[in-house]
């Protein structure tokens, strides 16, 4: 018995995921010698030591059939007819199979082969094993692949057909089907190596494992192929490689975790090989572990083909059955399972589910691995709320509430079957509103709507949910915050438990009042001092309190009490402030008692309840301190001159806190070259109040030698007596700083005039102006940066004007500048200039730059003049030109000028467009076009336009491209439409009646235009005979085409006694737009003369020798040709062209 080939079991798969075929049998025929003649397969011992037999003519040498054989064995003699031309066949298929197979030299692969001389029956045996293939285990699946090549395949194919052979008596059941290597589309056209010789016929073939398996329950098998076709008519083959392969599917079981309610989901999984054959019969009992049970709803389910489960509820037996299709990689059986006792928490149960537990299994391998489940402890649920209100919480507070879900049992709440709750928060919002922000930390988000609130989502083991929401107190209600959260999963341990928060507030009405004043410093307490005493109301209680106020309670101030303000305020919220003020201003009185004193309180209202705080006050202390200041300044600046007019200020201030009189001030010291200034104050200078302040002035015009000296300086003291009889004093100072401060600016101003074209002159004015306090000599005016591109301009300024400018003085220069269309074209000319001047004892001096810009507002306009000759269009062939003429009409240079086609009518083409060269155009400048055009026939037909539109285009500087107006150009098309008619006959004289006439009507178009539907009509015929039928054909006549119409006629008695007949006719036909063209009437006639007598008929008794028969018959020969000319004449018609 040959041993198995391979692994000794079967490889495990993973589940849904198809293993590669177990090879349990594989003949390579490389146990063959490479060298000498070949061995026949009778003669063939396999490396497992196997042998092989097969039908007579199937080993027969002389047939050329059954060699063990590689390129490299000799022909034995006898062998294959003692012909060449077959065995050296047999070696390029030995060759061509050792590509399919890769092997490393292909010269050397071995096969059996076969080149048929002479015939045999078909179904005989080509290879059969002898020895029994063993395989490893009972109950598998089988299937086969064979490497296979033809050649010759023009003539008849080799057909193998492979069975396992099994039983005894043996019988053969086919694997797969055919094996054609010629037509079978797996194959392909081998490599022969370059191999001489032999057929020189394609060589096909390939790799061939079967679409099918078989399922058998013994433990070996043999291995028949049959060659279906037996003649020796080409039939000529190899084949290597084969192979028996274990196909056996997978079986594969696992538990899903089990629900809340301790339901397993059982799933058996079979998984097919990776050729992914059929395998239909399987099937397998599960005998489930001691303590676990089919559900009492099994839920049976199965995705294999014609899959059956049978499962009872209870039950500890499981048996699945089916197939699966060709194609398919996997498919399953599910039953749900539970275990026979509750588990605890304590106690979880296990169970593990084996190969063991699988008996019978027929046609699968057994799981690798056991499937194991674990049924712990059904879930159980605790709920716990909490919130942060107390009992001393306020109106306007935000409290929280929090409640806790936890699952303490030994299984999940899953998302099919959740866990849940409701809080009803009716007792809450009595007192309070939803901040609508109710949250929770598990996935599922909860929902309020009105006052119940609601969550449902899964819990794992040990797992929580926290759902969290707050609302703002109101205490509108019963002042108390109570409520209960209910869990409402009725279907686990706990699931109805209840967890309430219960908070009662004691409703505190109070009020504070903090009273400050601003000042409040005996230092800052002075007459008509302003005093802001501030009042902040604060709502110390836990509810609202209404309209909050503050009362003055005493004031000890010798001027009018204070009046407390308020902004309007309804009601004040707990923990919330009023802030209040009033005002008062400090008398002398206040000042000599020492101070002030004020006592205020808070008052409010809650529930028809007076609320008041404890009193307030605000002491301010006074402390007379006298005191006086003297501030002296000059009013000039830094720009000083001679002449100019120096006031000075003396300010003197009471800057004590009591009245002060005898105000007295006076120059103490002056250096100045002009008269001493005469100080000058107000009337109201004394008395002078604390704060009050005085200014009194004194003039004082400079002279040249002060602004020489640089300087002038001036001193003064003020003295004052404060009550009591003190006198306080004060002094101060004050210095004229006259430096020289030479200046010089320029204004450059370009024309305000529009200038929008090359040519014109802008003239530009510079002013210069002294700026500083001396005078400037030797004035220049400079251009320092100038754009324009033609010749800058030159500054001209006054001659007598420029040595000796004054402060103060302008003198103004000019310059003029023509402009270029290069700066028209880049839109602006910018122009820099500076001025210079020379100060009496400084260095020379120089303006900043003056900016003059001029700008040009770019008018691009192109336009198009386009015209055609001639103007009108006769006939087909006419050339029309077009003529296009581009002018720049804008202000800019064009550049890239061109013509663009939008739109032409005519059927043609037209030739390109023949430009002149021009890259650019400057304003005015033109560039012209021309183009042509061949009138059509269709154009000529249509009748109508040709039109022909176009635009100018072109880039302007600004780079964006522009286009002119469309211009239209329209040739007419006035063409005639023509035709005439020449009627003719083909004899002019006819002799006796019944003799066939035949009439012609030649039709041409004469005119410019196509013509259709050609008719001929009768206007007057004399003959007494029918009309003759006009037959024309339908066509269609080009301008100088012309075509002929037919009609024949048979001449009458009648007509031979007229002696004439007379014939007139008109064409028409239809131009394309429909109109009617008529010819010319056209005229045809022919004579009659009269048939000739003949003499009596011969009576006589003469023989007849015949001569009357023959006559007859070639009159009758006559008769007929002539009618036939006349058919022929009849329906021909030919075309002219001129």
């Amino acid at each position: 018995m040959l041993p198995l080939v391979g692994a000794p079991e079967p490889a495990q798969a993973v589940p849904q995921v198809p293993a590669p075929p177990v090879v349990v049998y594989n003949e390579t025929f490389e146990n063959a010698p490479d060298t000498g003649n070949p061995v026949l397969l009778q003669n063939y011992v396999s490396n497992a030591g196997g042998t092989y037999t097969a039908a007579p003519y199937w080993t027969s040498a002389a047939n050329c059939n059954g060699f063990i054989l590689s390129t490299t064995n000799t022909q034995a003699a006898g062998s294959c007819g003692n012909e060449a031309q077959g065995y050296l066949s047999l070696r390029k298929l030995a060759y061509a199979l050792g590509t399919v197979n890769a092997s490393p030299n292909p010269s050397l692969n071995s096969v059996n082969a076969a080149y048929t001389y002479n015939s045999t029956a078909n179904n005989e045996v080509e290879f059969e094993t002898v020895t029994p293939v063993q395989l490893p285990t009972p109950s598998r699946y089988l299937t086969f692949s064979v490497n296979a090549a033809a050649t010759n395949c023009f003539s008849n194919h080799p057909r193998l057909q492979f069975y396992l052979k099994t039983g005894s008596p043996a019988v053969e059941t086919a694997l797969g089907g055919v094996i054609d290597p010629c037509s079978d589309p797996r194959g392909r056209v081998l490599s022969t190596g370059g191999l001489t010789g032999g057929s020189t016929q394609p060589y096909r073939g390939g790799s061939f494992p079967a679409s099918a398996s078989f399922i058998t329950t013994a433990s070996s098998i043999g291995v028949v192929m049959r060659n279906l076709t037996g003649t020796g008519a080409g039939n000529d083959g190899a084949f290597d490689d084969i192979r028996l392969l274990d196909v056996t599917p997978q079986l594969d079981k696992s538990f899903s975790t089990p629900n809340v309610r301790g339901i397993s989901r059982l799933t058996f999984t079979v998984t097919n090989t990776s050729e992914l054959a059929s395998k239909l019969g399987w099937s397998a009992t599960d005998n489930l572990p001691a303590g676990l049970v089919v559900a009492t709803v099994p839920n049976a389910a199965s995705t294999c083909t014609g899959g059956t489960v049978t499962a009872v509820g209870g039950g500890s037996t499981i048996r699945v059955a089916g197939d699966i299709a060709a194609g398919v990689a996997f498919c399953t059986f599910a039953v749900d399972v539970q275990a026979a006792s509750t588990p605890t928490l304590d106690a979880p149960q296990t169970y593990q589910n084996c190969a063991v537990n699988l008996a019978p299994l027929v046609g699968l391998n057994p799981p690798a691995a056991c499937a194991t489940v674990t049924f712990a402890a059904p879930p159980r649920l605790e709920i716990v709320k909490s919130t942060t209100a107390t009992s001393q919480s306020k109106e306007g507070d935000v409290v929280m509430y929090s409640i806790t879900a936890r699952n303490v049992g030994g299984s999940p709440m899953t998302v099919a079957e959740p866990a849940s709750l409701t809080d009803d928060l009716s007792g809450i919002l009595d007192d309070a509103v939803y901040n609508a922000d109710v949250s929770a930390t598990r996935p599922n988000a909860p929902t309020v709507a009105g006052d119940d609130l609601a969550w449902s989502g899964p819990l794992g083991v040990g797992e929580a949910v926290v759902i969290s929401y707050s609302v703002t107190l109101t205490l509108d209600g019963d002042a108390r915050l109570s409520n209960t959260a209910t869990l409402t999963t009725p279907a686990v341990p706990g699931g109805t438990g209840t967890a309430s928060t219960d908070t009662p507030i004691v409703v505190a009405p109070s009020l504070s009042l903090a009273k400050s004043v601003n000042p409040n410093t005996a230092g800052e307490f002075t007459l008509d001092r302003l005093l802001t005493y501030t009042f902040v109301v604060t709502n110390t209680g836990n509810v609202d309190i209404a309209n909050p106020a503050v009362e003055e309670l005493s004031f000890t101030g010798a001027g009018a009490p204070p009046l407390i303000s308020c902004p309007p305020t309804a009601e004040l919220a707990p923990g919330a402030q009023l802030t209040c003020s009033a005002t008062y201003t400090v008398v002398q009185d206040d000042i000599d008692a020492g101070g002030i004193m004020n006592v205020a309180q808070a008052v409010g209202v809650h529930d028809g309840v007076g609320v008041v705080s404890e009193p307030a006050d605000a002491p301010v202390p006074a402390d007379p301190a006298p005191a006086i200041t003297l501030e002296k300044t000059a009013s000039a600046g830094l720009s000083r001159a001679a002449g100019t007019v120096v006031t000075y200020s003396f300010v003197v201030t009471n800057t004590g806190n009591v009245t002060l009189t005898a105000v007295e001030l006076a120059e103490t010291t002056f250096d100045g070259a002009g008269p001493f200034p005469t100080i000058s104050c107000p009337a109201e200078i004394e008395p002078l109040g604390p704060g009050e302040a005085v200014t009194c002035t004194a003039p004082y015009t400079l002279t040249q030698q002060d602004v020489d000296a640089a300087t002038v300086t001036n001193a003064a003291e003020v003295s004052a007596s404060a009550p009591g009889g003190s006198v306080v004093t004060a002094s101060d100072d004050a210095a004229v700083t006259i430096p020289a401060a030479p200046g010089i600016s320029l204004v450059k101003s370009a024309p305000t005039e529009p200038l929008t074209l090359a040519g014109q002159t802008a003239t530009y004015t510079f002013v210069v102006t002294n700026t500083g306090n001396v005078t400037l000599s030797e004035i220049v005016v400079t251009e320092d940066e100038f754009t324009g591109s033609g010749t800058p301009p030159v500054i001209v300024c006054p001659p007598d004007e420029v040595d000796a400018l004054t402060p103060g003085s302008s003198v103004t220069c000019a310059a003029s500048y023509v402009l270029t269309q290069a700066d028209i074209d880049r839109g602006s000319v910018t122009n820099s200039a500076t001025a210079a001047g020379t100060p009496p004892s400084a260095p020379r001096l120089t303006s900043p730059p003056s900016v003059a810009q001029l700008s040009f507002a770019a008018s691009p306009a192109l336009m198009l003049d386009k015209s055609s000759a001639p103007a009108v269009l006769t006939s087909a062939g006419q050339t029309v030109t077009y003529r296009f003429v581009v002018t720049n009409t804008g202000n800019v240079t064009i550049s890239d000028p061109d013509v663009t086609e939008l739109g032409f009518t005519g059927t043609g083409t037209l030739s390109p467009l023949d430009c002149d060269d021009s890259p650019a155009l400057a304003p005015s400048e033109t560039l012209a076009c021309t183009a042509s055009y061949l009138a059509t026939q269709d154009d000529i037909d249509a009748g109508s336009d040709l039109v022909n539109t176009a635009v100018a285009t072109g880039v302007p500087p600004s780079g964006v491209l522009m286009s002119s107006l469309e211009d239209t150009a329209t040739v007419a098309i006035d063409a005639v439409a023509a035709i005439t008619l020449v009627k003719a006959v083909d004899r002019s004289t006819v002799t006796g009646p019944g003799v066939g006439v035949d009439y012609s009507f030649t039709v041409t178009n004469s005119g410019a235009v196509t013509v259709s539907a050609v008719a001929i009509f009768e206007v007057a015929f004399s003959g007494t005979g029918a009309s003759p039928a006009v037959i024309c054909p339908e066509l269609t006549l080009a301008p100088g085409e012309s075509l002929v119409c037919t009609a024949g006629y048979t001449t009458t008695d009648a007509d031979v006694r007229a002696a004439r007949v007379d014939n007139t006719a008109l064409a028409t036909a239809l131009t394309a737009s429909g109109a009617i063209v008529e010819s010319a009437e056209s005229e045809a006639s022919f004579r009659l003369l009269p048939a000739p007598v003949l003499p009596p008929a011969f009576t006589g008794g003469l023989a007849d020798t015949g001569i009357r028969g023959l006559i007859a018959g070639v009159a009758t020969s006559v008769l007929t040709l002539l009618a036939g000319m006349t058919l022929l004449v009849t329906v021909r018609v030919r075309r002219v062209s001129r």
